[in-house]
């Protein structure tokens, strides 16, 4: 998953997903690295050691762009708050999953029931198929 991250960050931040591995530090592969490291963490549940090994920096260097973009976050700051929102909502797209199953209803449990069930709890749709 944490590729998938980072290359859907380096596409809505316009930069190459390599360099975001690198010292290069223009603005925008800067604000690219810290999006990566505040998204893995804190939507993705991915440690501070991983996330940073991923693109070759160490854990405080994560600590620092998690706190930056929450800085960020909590000023409005468009060049920050736009491309997180992008991200997020591609990486939502990107990562639900269709699965299919079959259920064989016993008629003594009403079947709608059943399905009114699984939608509440799992957040999901049903498509029926006779």
């Amino acid at each position: 998953m944490l590729n998938k991250i980072l290359e859907t960050t380096a596409m809505v931040c316009d930069v190459n997903f390599i360099k975001m591995s690198g010292k290069e530090r223009t603005r925008k592969i800067v604000i690219a690295r810290q999006l990566y490291c505040y998204i893995s963490t804190q939507y993705f549940g991915h440690t501070l050691k991983e996330t940073g090994k991923a693109i070759l920096k160490d854990h405080t260097t994560v600590i620092h762009s998690i706190k930056h973009v929450k800085k960020m976050i909590d000023i409005n700051d468009q060049l920050t708050v736009n491309p997180l929102k992008e991200i997020l909502s591609r990486l939502e797209q990107e990562t639900k999953t269709e699965i299919k199953f079959h259920i064989k209803f016993n008629f003594a449990i009403n079947p709608m029931t059943v399905i009114t069930d699984l939608l509440k709890m799992y957040d999901c749709s049903v498509n029926m198929i006779y």
